[in-house]
């Protein structure tokens, strides 16, 4: 069925707009060869988490796209901690939780290196890879900023618990929106997303390590952010990440948590099944493409 719609935009629009989870279950038994019926074809494994303070859950630690990101319709979005998880590149992650603990490990930093598209290029069409950098420094490191931020990350690593897997449809027309000129095709996603609870003196310690650099990210640019922020920006999170968030907060008995901004072009719905601890596990279930 996605094959059948994937360069139709108006049948793809219709399907997505009327008859939403429908359209998904189609994906659902999609198979590569048409053999066997029992496997989801998806492009690629994104994996996010939402730290959030333990003591108070509508505050959360979260970043935004900058406007370097080569996905245009997505700079100035929110999004969530993580990276993708590709075989090509990353073999070494037996598990989603792996691949967010070696993305916590590279992503939160205090020296913003040069970054590659490189990695993006291969989960979807942004064009020529190129280098860039998230801001500049402009604040002294000390050895002990770095041990803080040590202290923060391995917290957030240990801490890091399953919270739901979600397909994401990102159709063509999304892309065009923010570029027309995207060589984007549609973008099937498995999101994995973690939650991660942080307890007072960690929390204290990441939010002025925020407050002093204004940025703990090399890839993106982080920030602290209330439920309610969030709602008064409306501006829907990427890649299916809003609806994550949406669901989170719902989760966790916030008042308020339905009126996080949703990108409502974009399909998401819970995965078929639970969480899977490995991705050896997830290869049963997934026919996945990168």
């Amino acid at each position: 069925m996605l094959l059948l719609v994937k360069h139709n935009e108006i049948v793809l629009y219709i399907l997505t707009k009327l008859y939403k989870y429908d359209f998904i279950l189609c994906i659902d038994v999609l198979t590569k060869g048409g053999g066997s019926m029992d496997k989801t074809a998806v492009g690629h494994i994104a994996v996010g988490a939402i730290v959030y303070r333990r003591a108070n859950p509508d505050e959360i630690f979260i970043c935004t796209k900058d406007l370097t990101y080569p996905h245009k319709v997505w700079r100035g979005c929110l999004c969530l901690i993580g990276g993708n998880w590709m075989r090509t590149r990353a073999d070494i992650d037996l598990s989603p939780l792996a691949t967010f603990k070696r993305e916590v490990r590279e992503e939160l930093s205090l020296i913003k290196s040069l970054q590659s598209t490189e990695e993006l290029e291969e989960t979807s069409k942004v064009g020529v890879p190129f280098s860039y950098r998230v801001g500049e420094q402009d604040r002294r490191i000390t050895s002990q900023n770095v041990t803080e931020l040590e202290i923060v990350k391995t917290a957030i690593m240990l801490n890091a618990k399953l919270f739901d897997d979600y397909i994401v449809v990102v159709p063509r027309h999304v892309f065009l929106r923010g570029d027309p000129q995207s060589i984007q095709d549609d973008m099937v996603i498995l999101l994995c997303v973690f939650e991660v609870p942080l307890a007072e003196d960690v929390w204290a310690l990441l939010v002025r390590l925020q407050d002093d650099f204004g940025n703990l990210s090399c890839e993106s640019e982080s920030r602290i952010l209330f439920m309610e922020e969030m709602v008064a920006c409306n501006v829907a999170a990427v890649a299916g990440h809003d609806v994550a968030l949406q669901q989170f907060f719902e989760a966790k008995g916030i008042s308020g948590g339905c009126a996080v901004p949703i990108d409502e072009d974009i399909v998401v719905r819970r995965a078929p099944m639970h969480p899977l601890p490995f991705y050896k596990d997830y290869l049963r279930y997934y026919d996945i493409a990168q």
